[in-house]
């Protein structure tokens, strides 16, 4: 059945109002995004695979001695309500009182404020605090990837527990299975890197052989030969090498870094 021209006028009404919808959500979301980074040996890259991303980072600042959390997620999906939801975690962390102290207590709150509130979406995450100080980092995980450590003998994933994404049980369930967050901490090598990330990153695949994934072209390679660069430069040519794989800069997930140097 052929459209009329007002049922057409009509369709492009809507089109109109959902993009400068889409647009004013994605200017709101970016507010939820640091624009600074805490410290000069901190740095971030965020490409969000459209218009609006449901990765989401955050830092906060201790004021006694320079510590730094850094929290880095993904929620599950994308679109109108993966956005949403980063922005109901930027709420919770900021109301998270003095749990922001205690990486396993804010994944536990985060967990009970926002479970049955984010219909079939789950989020991975990862909060830590670094204390430059004795270059360590205390730590939750919650279904998220393992962080990278890079140094001078080589590239490796740091070992975190084995622990499930936030709202996809209550506390009570994850108690009884023995799967509650827990608060671990590292020592980080000296003059290293430490890097954490979305799997946009790792699990991009290349354009021309879509059975492989970036995680499995020599990534480690890659992060160990661009360790002596700083931070940003280090990101912008850890991309550059991302786009080279993919074979494209479009990409079917977002992709979030942070790089730690440590000194």
């Amino acid at each position: 059945m052929l459209q009329t021209e007002s049922e057409k006028e009509k369709v492009g009404q809507r089109n109109m109002i959902i993009e400068r919808d889409l647009s004013l959500a994605r200017k709101i979301q970016k507010q939820y995004i640091p624009v600074r980074n805490p410290s000069p040996n901190i740095r971030s890259f965020y490409r969000p695979m459209d218009m609006l991303g449901g990765d989401f980072f955050d830092y906060i600042v201790f004021g006694d001695g320079g510590r730094i959390g850094i929290f880095i997620s993904d929620v599950s999906g994308h679109g109108v309500t993966a956005a949403f939801i980063t922005a109901m975690l930027k709420t919770t962390i900021a109301q998270a009182g003095d749990r922001i102290e205690d990486p396993a207590a804010l994944m536990t709150h985060i967990n009970d404020s926002l479970l049955g509130n984010t219909g079939d979406n789950f989020i991975t995450a990862i909060y830590g605090i670094y204390d430059p100080a004795g270059r360590s980092l205390r730590y939750a995980n919650a279904g998220h990837v393992p962080p990278f450590i890079i140094d001078g003998d080589g590239a490796r994933k740091m070992e975190v527990c084995h622990s499930v994404p936030l709202v996809s049980f209550s506390r009570d369930i994850l108690d009884s299975r023995d799967k509650k967050y827990e608060t671990r901490e590292i020592l980080l090598p000296e003059k290293s890197k430490l890097l954490l990330y979305t799997d946009g990153l790792v699990e991009a695949r290349s354009v021309h052989d879509p059975s492989l994934m970036f995680e499995y072209a020599d990534i480690n390679g890659i992060l160990y030969e661009n360790r002596n660069l700083p931070g940003r430069e280090f990101l912008a040519a850890l991309y550059r090498r991302l786009v080279e794989f993919r074979g494209s800069d479009s990409f079917e997930d977002d992709v979030c870094m942070i790089c730690v140097d440590i000194d």
